[in-house]
């Protein structure tokens, strides 16, 4: 007796949703080599493309123009734009000047920000040159669209097109917003005061060229990164004291009551001269009640980190479990024997040995290994 056997089923007769989770699992196996299967049939392409653009990275001008014109057509097969969860924009244009082209670049990024479609964009990142685009932005709405769903922003670059208005309209727009990185000169205050307002950030880096603490009232904040910001310790005591003065049922209420992590990164002079100095530092340290993790980047021309500072820091953050102090350029403590520094190893070790539970992190092996007097080295010092 013959056995009948069942007859093969093409792909047809299986739902796309099943096709879905298919291609969903090859695609962690495969990665990029799926794209095979977008030739197959028109099943196999409807249900494999959206892993092709669920991560989108714009390298070149004329990528942006393509991706541009496909997320316009009118009569689209699929809805590219929906599919998209990271989207980082570099477009750098031929290096060459070209007022023409540094306006196409703004027309394009304009143009994207005003596509009507259901986006569900998580990560957004663009990084310009002001060789590329040297366009200002005045829009406060370029949000608008796609900021939504946005839960990470990073903005970098030394072009005017990353201005403050750009900043403000992520504050109008992107109420989900949890990490955010603002990086460029242009930046100088409103807009991330806007963010900090109306979005409960629990991460931000900041890089400009003025002083952003004053009207920051993010309560959710647990790390914050400042790098090369003209901070005044003026300004910035002043900031401090009116938020000390303000009072919900008779208690100060902190600066930043939740953050964890704090760096300050700086790796140059300021015209101004430096006017934050240790006395600055101690006293923003003071607004930050539950720091447990403290990273400080400064050249040896820095007037914050000395003896006095550390010692100050160990003892007045009680809850400091990490402590990281470098030079930018050459990723040691910020000292030489051969410069004038106020730093000393011997003041790193006695105030260190106050506090046996704090790790110092740092990259001079050679000296710190010298250290033997240390109660408890192997807690209080984590190479590397």
């Amino acid at each position: 007796m013959i056995e009948e056997q069942t007859p093969f089923l093409p792909s047809a007769y299986l739902a796309d949703d099943i096709w879905h989770e298919v291609f969903r699992l090859l695609y962690a196996e495969v990665g990029y080599h799926l794209r095979n299967c977008l030739s197959v049939n028109s099943q196999f392409f409807r249900n494999a493309v959206p892993f092709f653009w669920k991560e989108v990275q714009i390298l070149y001008f004329e990528q942006l123009q393509k991706f541009v014109n496909v997320l316009t057509l009118q009569n689209q097969t699929l809805p590219y734009a929906s599919y998209i969860r990271n989207l980082h924009i570099i477009a750098r244009t031929n290096r060459i000047p070209s007022k023409s082209r540094s306006f196409d670049l703004a027309s394009l990024l304009l143009k994207l920000a005003s596509i009507d479609a259901s986006w569900r964009l998580i990560s957004f990142t663009l990084e310009l040159d002001w060789r590329d685009c040297h366009e200002s932005l005045t829009s406060t709405d370029y949000f608008a669209k796609f900021g939504d769903s946005l839960e990470q922003v990073e903005l970098h670059g030394s072009s005017p097109f990353l201005s403050d208005a750009f900043s403000f309209s992520i504050g109008q727009y992107c109420s989900n917003i949890k990490k955010l990185t603002l990086e460029s000169r242009y930046f100088h205050g409103y807009g991330i005061r806007n963010i900090t307002e109306r979005c409960a950030l629990t991460e931000l880096t900041i890089w400009c060229r003025q002083s952003i603490l004053q009207g920051m009232c993010a309560n959710t904040l647990q790390v914050l990164m400042i790098k090369n910001c003209d901070l005044d310790d003026k300004t910035l005591l002043k900031t401090i004291d009116s938020l000390r003065n303000d009072k919900i049922n008779g208690y100060n209420i902190p600066l930043l009551s939740k953050l964890k992590s704090f760096s300050y990164v700086q790796s140059c002079t300021f015209n101004s001269g430096n006017k934050f100095t240790s006395v600055g530092l101690i006293r923003l340290l003071d607004a930050f009640p539950n720091l447990t993790d403290l990273t400080i980047i400064t050249s040896n021309l820095s007037l914050i980190v000395n003896d006095a500072t550390i010692k100050n820091m160990i003892h007045k953050l009680e809850k400091l479990e990490d402590i990281n102090i470098r030079n930018p350029y050459n990723d040691q403590l910020p000292f030489h024997h051969l410069d004038h520094f106020d730093l000393t190893l011997e003041g790193l070790t006695a105030a260190v040995a106050k506090r046996p539970q704090v790790r110092l992190r740092d990259k001079i092996l050679k000296d710190v290994k010298d250290l033997t007097n240390l109660p408890n080295t192997d807690g209080c010092l984590k190479y590397g």
